[in-house]
């Protein structure tokens, strides 16, 4: 294809047409200006599918872990109802308006409690691959909400090592046996699960 582009221009030049070789000089130049402008833009429609694409598998990886997230509140807030009726029945002894209470589990002054922050974690650095300005908001958002849960659990944590479990001690309050039992936990039916297919 080069070699006849060149015999052309030389065939014009050596006949002498200048103005039709300048004409041609500029077409050819045109030409190639078009097939590049043709390639960049093929490119570009590429890499916007391909960005497109992955925006679309970054929605599903987040509507999965959202929904994992939203299974696992009501677990908190039950676990959170439970901390609850412990430091009710704990203030209540402590004023002596209630007894011990063995079925209230004191043991759970004892558990450090983690706030789920599986969004912030994974997502927090795909924000800028989002296009949508609402979902980025709402993403934005839900970020927010988990780091004030992490910090409000970390608080909790804080103040239950710090003030609640050095007051139980220091009052009586609660039975330690209730603690630390001798009924030991039973795992057997987990060594028969299999957990890795492989």
């Amino acid at each position: 294809m080069i070699k006849f582009f060149r015999k052309t221009r030389q065939k014009l030049l050596s006949d002498g047409k200048t103005g039709k070789y300048f004409k041609y000089a500029i077409g050819e130049i045109l030409l190639v200006v078009i097939g590049i402008l043709i390639a960049l833009q093929i490119n570009n429609w590429n890499s916007t599918r391909k960005a497109y694409n992955q925006e679309l598998e970054l929605y599903s990886k987040l509507l999965i872990d959202v929904n994992t997230n939203f299974n696992n509140i009501d677990w908190k807030k039950n676990e959170l109802k439970n901390f609850q009726n412990l430091y009710y029945q704990i203030f209540n002894e402590s004023r002596g308006k209630a007894e011990y209470d063995p079925n209230m589990h004191y043991n759970l002054f004892y558990y450090v409690t983690q706030a789920e922050v599986d969004i912030s974690e994974k997502h927090s650095a795909s924000l800028s691959r989002i296009s949508n300005d609402s979902i980025r908001g709402l993403l934005t958002e839900l970020i927010r909400a988990e780091k004030e849960v992490r910090d409000a659990y970390n608080d909790f944590n804080t103040i239950k090592k710090e003030r609640l479990i050095p007051f139980i001690h220091e009052h009586g309050i609660g039975d330690i046996e209730t603690a630390f039992n001798d009924q030991r936990y039973n795992f057997l039916s987990l060594t028969n699960v299999k957990l890795i297919d492989h």
